[in-house]
């Protein structure tokens, strides 16, 4: 069975993927998998989530296939100490459990493409704690934090819902001072910036937010806040069940 590419080696290209599953037997690269699902899991999810609180978002790139063009997450049941998501992407759908008082994964799950289902093991702590230096790569690399939440904020319409209070999460003007002449430019051309949200739940999407924003991770942590849109994704439908 010929699946397509792999998602491992597309995290490191192109931070984008098709398949989340492999299928051809190599444990290291599926606990690779699980340790970035695990190490993200604070920065991606909300401690005040509800059953049936959901994102759906578009991709911006046109050339997307019909049945990739969506990411959506979702809120499917809770306990006091579990929470479940379901994050389906590109033909993927990705079931995780953790813990809201600490952040730590239960459960990953999921299936593929191809319909192939999957239960992926779990590392522990001490192999968590070793996760950044033996993975040597770039977005799980400890980074000094360069962003900042500016607190000017705007409103912005999602079809059919009332309008939602925006910010941005952008480069701080006041720790990139290496960047001199440039420094203006980059701040705002920087492809990662980000508008998020307090009236989305935060459901963050694994690949296109998360991965490619880690150096923010400590930000992320702090801000309960969705996200409304950013250089791949934008926001069409949410849902927060008070």
């Amino acid at each position: 069975m010929k699946l397509l590419k792999k998602v491992f080696l597309l995290l490191m290209i192109t931070c984008c993927s098709h398949n989340l599953f492999a299928d051809d037997g190599q444990e290291e690269y599926l606990r690779k998998i699980a340790g970035i699902i695990q190490k993200t899991a604070e920065m991606r999810f909300g401690g005040d989530l509800n059953v049936g609180d959901k994102v759906k978002y578009e991709y911006r790139d046109d050339s997307q296939a019909e049945e990739f063009k969506f990411h959506s997450l979702e809120v499917v049941s809770k306990y006091s100490d579990k929470v479940t998501i379901l994050e389906k992407f590109e033909g993927n759908n990705l079931i995780i459990s953790y813990n809201p008082k600490n952040f730590e994964v239960l459960e990953i799950k999921g299936n593929d493409i191809v319909g192939k289902e999957y239960t992926l093991s779990l590392l522990n702590k001490n192999e968590l704690k070793a996760f950044d230096s033996v993975t040597a790569l770039p977005f799980m690399q400890e980074i000094t934090d360069l962003y900042r939440l500016n607190k000017t904020k705007t409103t912005k319409s999602i079809k059919g819902k009332s309008k939602i209070s925006c910010q941005k999460i952008e480069l701080n003007p006041d720790k990139v001072s290496f960047l001199g002449m440039y420094k203006k430019e980059m701040i705002e051309n920087d492809s990662h910036i980000m508008t998020v949200s307090h009236d989305v739940p935060k459901l963050l999407p694994l690949i296109p937010v998360s991965l490619n924003n880690y150096s923010m991770k400590d930000l992320l942590k702090r801000e309960n806040c969705g996200l409304v849109e950013n250089n791949l994704l934008k926001l069409i439908d949410f849902e927060k069940v008070e």
